[in-house]
């Protein structure tokens, strides 16, 4: 059987099941996938984690978890509110219009347990425009005895559909506040990760500012 020479088409080339859910090959070579073909994976904060203005950071203590001795932010079980700040850029595969959830990696200090609630404060800035206040996204999980150092992944939720673009920024603060009626776990919280699950449907945009 001869090879397709798929340099010699002059029109998209789709492979899926006939309903919606494909995979396009475009006549320039461009990859785009629609329905079940669209994939995930992970968006991580543009930079470090920053001290939230004049607001108390979390401490950085020191945790031999897995055998190995870290240092790593702990978020206080007392009295006092404690906030990191960071930001996202809407990647260049985002598949506009689908969901993007919100999602925290952290580990009980202690063997304790108790409820933990985490807030995640945030703001959408489209490009040359003002940023937009959000309503605040959190979780309130329940750490059982005996789970020191066990590693948790628990999501905030979904972003609400605001027609995210390639370039956008997301300003966030993540907020422990343990002072809280529904937050009884009274130990450091060690947070390790905060990261958005991002629906993707293309290897990168068509051009370097346009989807």
């Amino acid at each position: 059987m001869p090879d397709l020479n798929l340099k010699a088409l002059d029109q998209a080339i789709d492979i899926g099941d006939g309903t919606g859910n494909r995979t396009r090959i475009e006549t320039t070579g461009f990859l785009e996938a629609t329905g079940s073909a669209i994939a995930w994976r992970d968006e991580y904060a543009s930079f470090a984690w920053l001290e939230a203005g004049g607001r108390t950071a979390p401490d950085k203590r020191d945790h031999v978890i897995g055998g190995v001795d870290r240092r790593v932010y702990c978020f206080d079980g007392g009295t006092e509110e404690e906030v990191l700040s960071n930001c996202f850029e809407i990647p260049h595969d985002y598949a506009y219009g689908q969901p993007i959830e919100v999602h925290a990696h952290f580990r009980p200090s202690t063997n304790a347990s108790g409820d933990v609630k985490l807030f995640f404060d945030w703001e959408h800035s489209p490009i040359f425009s003002a940023p937009q206040a959000q309503t605040s996204l959190s979780f309130v999980h329940a750490i059982n005895s005996n789970e020191q150092y066990y590693h948790i992944l628990v999501a905030f939720g979904d972003l609400p559909d605001l027609g995210f673009e390639l370039g956008d920024k997301i300003g966030f603060n993540v907020r422990r506040t343990p002072t809280d009626s529904q937050d009884t776990y009274g130990d450091d919280l060690i947070l390790e990760q905060v990261a958005l699950h991002i629906p993707v449907n293309t290897n990168g945009s068509r051009q370097r500012y346009i989807k």
